[in-house]
């Protein structure tokens, strides 16, 4: 957080209050996970997209074989887009762990700018 602040001071027109830090340091940290939080808990969150409750509860209420064949192939569909965003994410993220063995192995280092 020092460096941040320095950074945040560095050739500025005003000097930033220091009660700001701690605002920055302790406060915006703590509203973020509330947010978070309340986000997974909620009725309707995230938690309950990801385990499909509202599809699940569709299909319940449903009488007609029509809408509860189209509801179970849209449960399919979003299952399926989910598991192929995962398998993308993990084959990026294998490219990007055999690039850096590759780096590694020709001894290139990373460059860092120190501007």
């Amino acid at each position: 957080m020092d460096n941040a602040w320095a950074e945040i001071n560095r050739n500025a027109d005003m000097k930033v209050p220091v009660v700001y830090k701690h605002i920055i340091k302790y406060v915006t940290p703590a509203i973020l996970i509330c947010v978070f939080f309340g986000s997974l808990l909620s009725e309707g969150g995230i938690l309950d997209k990801i385990a499909n409750k509202a599809i699940y509860a569709q299909i319940a209420a449903a009488t007609d074989p029509a809408q509860i064949a189209e509801l179970q192939k849209t449960l399919t569909f979003v299952n399926g887009s989910r598991l192929l965003l995962v398998l993308l994410f993990a084959l990026i993220a294998y490219a990007v762990y055999i690039a850096q063995r590759k780096r590694d192995r020709e001894g290139r280092i990373p460059v860092l700018h120190n501007d």
